[in-house]
């Protein structure tokens, strides 16, 4: 789980070098990252047919998912991961143009507001309620963004930077939200998947700066994007949802930012003033807090409706 966080860490890094359109560099990431990740369901459905040919067998009459079987489900609801996919494309979209409007900082930091957001809008999805607690955290987390971004009395394009975070975070918890649902009836790497491939289709049409990309050394970031930072990132970031829980995960996930604000101070040489870093302090501790409360609002659900595994 450690080393999928280190990669997703770095691809603010690769993005922000690379010099071409956030279109383009969505596309080429959605497309290759498509490609790498499918080849990797692939090989792993083979070993697990071959090592567990019986127990695949149950499974492919049973759940019908990419990761041991039959695309039955799929071809029947194709259509349920269209929209997830057409709001990563989104979120993805508004992060590019975040990370090259202002510092990495800025924008690994409102994007990591995603939490917050996820607890506000989760009453819209399930039977959990909302709590004040939740509009708390959001002041808490945005007076530390305030802190984060320069002191400047005119409009600058850190602020503009900022918004479209904000927004990519907003995105971030509907796609998630919407995803979580869809894991009952298909496996993580088939959403990732077409997920990936929603994105490209939606902005492929956009990307007309799309051969900028192919230069050196573009290409070498876009392909360390692409590989690093999507397909063998998000690999290994599903598979340890199977092996620790939501508490765990979300915790360790909050050193992707700080890894991400340590690469862009070595490479960039963007390092933080004290006022930053306050502010960074702010919105992760605030983000830590939010993963701590809705890990325990979870088990508690799930112990007053019986406690399903």
């Amino acid at each position: 789980m450690l080393g999928s966080v280190v990669l997703l860490s770095l691809a603010p890094i690769f993005i922000k070098s690379i010099q071409a359109s956030a279109i383009s560099i969505l596309v080429f990431r959605c497309i290759l990252g498509a490609l790498c990740l499918f080849l990797f369901v692939t090989i792993n459905r083979a070993s697990t047919t071959v090592s567990r040919r019986r127990h695949v067998f149950m499974n492919k009459q049973q759940s019908g998912t990419l990761e041991g079987g039959s695309p039955q489900g799929l071809k029947q609801g194709w259509y349920l991961l269209a929209i997830p996919g057409m709001v990563l494309a989104v979120h993805w979209y508004s992060y590019f143009l975040a990370l090259q409007s202002t510092t990495v900082t800025i924008a690994v930091l409102t994007m990591f507001t995603f939490p917050v957001f996820t607890a506000l809008l989760q009453p819209l999805f399930t039977s959990q309620r909302g709590s004040v607690a939740d509009w708390l955290l959001l002041a808490w987390v945005a007076f530390g963004l305030y802190l984060v971004l320069p002191p400047e009395r005119s409009w600058s394009v850190h602020w503009t930077g900022a918004l479209w975070g904000v927004l990519s975070a907003f995105l971030f918890a509907i796609r998630n939200l919407v995803s979580q649902r869809q894991l009952t009836r298909f496996s993580g790497s088939q959403i990732m998947l077409h997920q990936l491939f929603w994105a490209a289709l939606i902005f492929l049409p956009f990307a007309n700066d799309f051969i900028a990309i192919l230069a050196w050394p573009n290409i070498g970031w876009a392909l360390a994007l692409a590989v690093f930072g999507t397909a063998l990132a998000h690999s290994w970031w599903m598979r340890s949802h199977a092996s620790y829980s939501a508490l765990q995960v979300g915790l360790v996930s909050t050193i992707g930012p700080v890894l991400s604000i340590l690469w862009a101070a070595i490479y960039f040489q963007e390092w933080p003033g004290i006022r930053s870093l306050i502010g960074s302090v702010l919105v992760l501790s605030g983000a830590v807090l939010e993963i701590i409360r809705s890990s325990a609002s979870e088990k508690q659900t799930g112990l007053e409706s019986g406690g399903a595994d």
